[in-house]
This record gives C-alpha cells, sequence and structure tokens, in this order.
C-alpha cells in the first residue's frame, strides 16, 4: 500500500465531500425508503460519492496505471449523475416518467460498463500539478455528453414547468431551491476541461457539493420529505465529526511534514497531540453545530438551548410571576413567536390564571374581561380528549380542520375549542400534566414567518412539557395552590 500510494493534498476535500453527501444521502433514505424521491435522491449521492472517492484515490497513485484503474471507477459513478437527479426531479413533481428514467438508467449503466472495461472515456492519463488526470477521447465522448445534457435539459424543463404551473407559493419555493441547485451544480462542467488537456483545476466537486447540500437544505427547510429529530441529531454528530476530523487532518498532515522537515522529533508525536485536542474541542463544536442546524436550517426549537435556559430560570427559584416572565421570553425567542404565556390552574380563586399577565394584556380574553374554568371545552380537550391530536397538542389548524370533518352538533365543540384559543391569542396549546391531572397549559401565538406546528415542533413541545410540569408542580404551583379534582371525563363532542 505504501508503495502503490502516496499522500496528495488534493485528496482530502474529496473524500471529505464524498464522506458528507453519502451521509446525506443514507439520512434521507432511511426515514422513507419507499419514496421514489427519497430513493433516487440516495442513490445520487452514492454516484457522487463513487466520483470523488474514486478521484481522490487516483490522486494518490504513483503509477499511471493504477490511476487509470481509479479514474474507471470514477467515470462509473459519473454517468449516473443525470439520469439519477433527473429521476429526483420527475418524482419530485409527481410525474415519474418511468420509462425515459429507465431508459437513462440503462444507458448510463452501458456507459459505466463500457468504461470499466474497455476504458472507453480515454486514452491515457497526464499529470498535472494537482495530480494524475485521465485524457478523454473526443469522438468516444460526444455520445456521453449528448446523454448528459439530454437529460439535464429534460430535468430543469419538467422543474421550471411545473414552477410556472403550480398555484402553491410553498411548492414553488420548493422548486426554487432544486433549481438553484440544478443550476450551480452543473458549474461542475469545468472539470472536463483538464480531460482535454487544458490545465484548468478541476474543482466541479465544489458545485455538485452545493446541488447535494441545497436539496438537502430544501428538504429539511421545506419538508419535501418527512424529517424527524433523530435524523436532524444524526446530521449534527456527522458535521460535528467531519468538521472536526478534516481540521485535525489538515493539521496533522502539516504538522507532521514540518515536524520532519525541521525539528528532530518523533513521527506520531503531534498526530496524537492533535487527537487529544480533537477531544477536547469536540462537546463545544457540537454544541454550536447543534444551534446552527436547529435555528439557521430547520428553523426550530433549539432544544439544547431550552433547557439550559429552563433549568436556570428554575433554579432561581423566585416567585411565579418573574418566573413565567422569563420562561415566556425563552419561548418566543427559541420559537420565535409573537406571543408565549402559561395558564395554570388556581385551586385559591377556583379558576385558571394567566402568567404573566402582560403576555395577556391584549389579546381578547383580557379585554371581555372572560375567565376560564374545568368547564372550558379547551380545557376538557387538553385533559381527556388531547389523544385526538399529536403528541396531545391542541394546534389550532388541526382544530378547524376536524370541525370541518365532523357532523353538525360535533363541530360545535370544535368552534368553541377554537374560541377559547383565539380569546387566548393560542395558536398551540401544549398541557402541563401531573398523574394525569391537568394543571395547566402552555400557550404560543403563531410564528413570526407564518409557518405552521409541524411534527417536530410538537415532539419538541410534548418533551418541554413533561419538563415543565415537573418543575411547575415542585416550584411554582404550590404558590397558587394547584390540587384539584380532575374534571369530568367527557368527550368534547358532548
Amino acid at each position: 500500500m505504501i508503495d502503490i500510494y502516496q499522500s496528495n493534498i488534493h485528496s482530502l476535500p474529496l473524500f471529505i465531500v464524498a464522506l458528507l453527501t453519502i451521509l446525506m444521502g443514507i439520512l434521507i433514505v432511511s426515514r422513507d425508503y419507499h419514496s421514489a424521491s427519497n430513493r433516487y435522491f440516495f442513490f445520487l449521492c452514492l454516484s457522487i460519492f463513487i466520483w470523488l472517492t474514486g478521484t481522490g484515490m487516483a490522486y494518490m497513485s504513483k503509477s499511471p496505471q493504477l490511476a487509470a484503474s481509479w479514474f474507471k471507477i470514477d467515470n462509473a459513478g459519473v454517468v449516473f449523475i443525470s439520469p439519477c437527479f433527473f429521476g429526483f426531479a420527475s418524482n419530485l413533481i409527481g410525474k415519474r416518467f418511468p420509462r425515459f428514467t429507465a431508459f437513462g438508467i440503462l444507458v448510463a449503466a452501458t456507459f459505466a460498463l463500457l468504461g470499466l472495461v474497455r476504458s472507453y472515456f480515454f486514452t491515457k492519463v497526464k499529470t498535472f500539478y494537482w495530480g494524475p488526470f485521465p485524457q478523454f477521447n473526443l469522438l468516444h465522448s460526444i455520445p456521453f455528453f449528448v446523454f448528459w445534457g439530454g437529460y439535464s435539459l429534460a430535468s430543469f424543463n419538467i422543474l421550471r414547468g411545473e414552477t410556472q404551473k403550480t398555484g402553491s407559493a410553498v411548492k414553488k419555493n420548493q422548486l426554487k431551491f432544486v433549481i438553484l441547485a440544478f443550476s450551480i451544480a452543473y458549474v461542475g462542467s469545468v472539470d472536463y476541461l483538464a480531460t482535454f488537456g487544458i490545465e484548468f483545476y478541476p474543482f466541479g466537486f465544489i458545485p455538485i457539493f452545493s446541488l447535494v447540500t441545497i436539496i438537502f437544505y430544501a428538504i429539511v427547510k421545506h419538508r419535501l420529505m418527512d424529517f424527524n429529530l433523530i435524523m436532524r441529531w444524526g446530521i449534527v454528530y456527522g458535521i460535528s465529526f467531519s468538521v472536526i476530523i478534516s481540521s485535525l487532518c489538515v493539521m496533522a498532515f502539516a504538522t507532521e511534514h514540518l515536524v520532519k522537515m525541521r525539528f528532530q522529533v518523533a513521527s506520531g508525536i503531534p498526530t496524537i497531540l492533535l487527537t487529544c485536542l480533537g477531544v477536547l474541542i469536540f462537546d463545544p463544536t457540537k454544541k454550536k453545530i447543534f444551534k446552527f442546524v436547529d435555528t439557521v436550517i430547520f428553523k426550530s426549537p433549539d432544544f439544547h438551548m431550552l433547557l439550559t435556559g429552563v433549568n436556570q430560570v428554575l433554579q432561581k427559584k423566585e416567585p411565579i410571576h418573574p418566573i413565567t416572565a422569563e420562561l415566556s421570553n425563552h419561548l418566543k425567542r427559541i420559537w420565535d413567536v409573537n406571543h408565549a404565556g402559561f395558564v395554570i390552574w388556581s385551586n385559591s380563586e377556583t379558576r385558571f390564571l394567566l402568567y404573566p399577565e402582560i403576555e395577556f394584556r391584549d389579546e381578547i380574553i383580557n379585554k371581555l374581561k372572560a375567565q376560564i374554568d374545568q368547564t372550558d371545552f379547551l380545557v376538557r380537550t387538553l385533559q381527556s380528549e388531547r389523544r385526538l391530536f399529536r403528541y396531545g397538542i391542541v394546534v389550532q389548524d388541526e382544530v378547524t380542520a376536524l370541525g370541518n370533518r365532523a357532523s353538525p352538533g360535533e363541530r360545535i365543540t370544535f368552534w368553541k375549542i377554537r374560541r377559547t384559543m383565539r380569546w387566548l391569542g393560542a395558536s398551540a396549546c401544549i398541557p402541563l400534566s401531573t398523574s394525569n391531572q391537568l394543571i395547566g397549559f402552555i400557550v404560543l401565538g403563531s410564528k413570526n414567518n407564518n409557518s405552521l406546528y409541524n411534527n417536530e415542533d410538537k415532539k419538541f413541545l410534548s418533551h418541554v412539557a413533561q419538563i415543565f410540569s415537573s418543575t411547575f408542580k415542585e416550584l411554582i404551583l404550590d404558590q397558587v395552590g394547584m390540587t384539584f379534582s380532575k374534571p369530568a371525563t367527557q368527550s368534547p363532542a358532548n
């Protein structure tokens, strides 16, 4: 292995991008393998992984013959990129074109087989300053370029056509992200300059990686495909490891070279020291990436920041008013909502009280001087009928949807639930319970970006409710007198 390969700094970014690309593909397809779009996205990532890995290994090869073998594998990955992207794009818009897609895969497989068996694409390997690179046979390349360009143009046309036809602003925005990724990706065609002897650095892996990253971002941000919390944390740990390992590899390579040239120090000591440094910086790096992924990419709560902020507030053991005011500010900042507060039962006043009061000053309930007690239909729903809602969280748009599908008698009940939520300025109500007894609920208003509460938000909120329920009981509820009998278990439809 040492005799036939050599270190090449130009291989490192290729290996890093290849690893990140296949990681994104695995995360998507593992969520829902039955989705055709998921599968095509994975195979797109796999094709890029094969291409970049083959190129990186070729750069490190000492002999032209070994480099040529790796470039054959490289080309076997490249030929599938265009038809795989077409398959992804067509399934994304709901127009599968199965025959055209299958034909493209078949042609790509033919090109890959010819390249592996007969070295169809290139005639020799030429050495540039970055390493060896294949020299293409122009005559044999023309059919491939026609095939590649044809499927690329077809992908662009179906995406652009759907963008013009769709009446959904959300769908149009989704497609714009994919078209943006498509436009950037094909800048990667500059790699072919070097295949015809022009000494131009092949940076095509950067725009192609942009293609995958932008689509991945669109999947996450606009929910092109379902994506849950476990996937999110997998991304964080994957990025954390990749950032640290890639940085340490570059530093170790440079340091070992410097030590070997300038100092009489045993080889390997700098690498050991840098590895220890990596262990020390992993946790703070992971936390920063957690925050970036949650708040910038997913536009949803930073759960770790929420837990830290909540614990800091609750440890103060202050009266209920300042504590709820601070918690309200945390909720508003993290969920990016315009209104957040708490509705807590008071046994002494036999009704639910609003905390902090300033949060409800401009809401309808304050203007009407209305009160909420145990007979309110929203309270009944949160107590005994929250199974109607995902994770037990009552969301206004779901109440409306259920009401529209309900019978006339049941519809009245749902409208009463929605009325109370409007009085409170609530887009979502999260129950706080101990021992299956409702002690209150969290009120969250509309998001500032006008998006709805999705399943990821609800999963987070269900965790938050568990934390709040126990801590409220210990540190807050004794201040307002909380013990009361459970409301009668009555369906909100009654």
